[in-house]
């Protein structure tokens, strides 16, 4: 009876927390400033499909991987129910790691005609191709240790495997892409709380914006 009551109390204190991040969505908002000077550029794409964003980097072969981090069973086994998003909020749950392959792009514009699942926003980031090259190895290290796991998921359309961190709201996808961008060396500012990036390209206060917009 003692361990109920202190695991509701533990709920509620992180729902009642969550709660107030969701309330401020302005002070939500990450910051993503490239590194300043690139030797060896290459381009990686930053998505946002909304409420979770992707990175998109350069592969062997001519290819692209597009990789993504949740919960396992929201985006792996698509169970997309009321429960499963209370549980995926405030209960530590498994984590999943998604990777779709593709023909390389040249631009952000052309992702568009490329990947099969939509996206609200896309930023460009040039970084050191090494390290792009490093993140890849390692993220690909990490889904071919638990490729045993391995599903597809068609409406994500990505094929997912188990992540060894566990997926809560205080690590979520967006944490996971910010922490990503940092091994690729990005300066990230703000919580990653939520799906909400600007890019700031230059060292002024001009903010970068996705293709095509103002």
């Amino acid at each position: 009876m003692i361990f109920m009551k202190r695991l509701l109390l533990r709920l509620l204190g992180t729902a009642a927390l969550v709660l107030v991040l969701l309330a401020l969505p302005t002070g939500c908002t990450t910051t993503v400033v490239p590194p300043a000077k690139v030797q060896r550029p290459v381009k990686v794409y930053l998505l946002d499909h909304g409420i979770t964003p992707s990175l998109v980097l350069p592969a062997k072969g001519g290819q692209m991987v597009r990789y993504m981090y949740g919960d396992w069973e929201w985006y792996a086994r698509g169970n997309q129910n009321a429960w499963r998003g209370f549980l995926a909020l405030f209960v530590p749950t498994q984590g999943a790691l998604g990777r779709d392959e593709f023909p390389a792009v040249k631009s952000a514009d052309a992702l568009r005609d490329a990947l099969a699942v939509g996206f609200d926003e896309v930023f460009e980031i040039e970084v050191e191709r090494e390290r792009a090259a490093a993140l890849s190895r390692d993220i690909e290290e990490q889904f071919n240790s638990a490729a045993d796991t391995s599903l597809w998921n068609e409406g994500n359309r990505a094929r997912f495997a188990h992540h060894p961190q566990n997926y809560t709201y205080f690590g979520n996808s967006n944490h996971k892409v910010a922490e990503w961008l940092r091994e690729l060396g990005c300066e990230t500012r703000g919580p990653a709380f939520h799906s909400r990036w600007i890019v700031k390209r230059d060292t002024s206060d001009k903010e970068g914006r996705p293709p095509g917009r103002p």
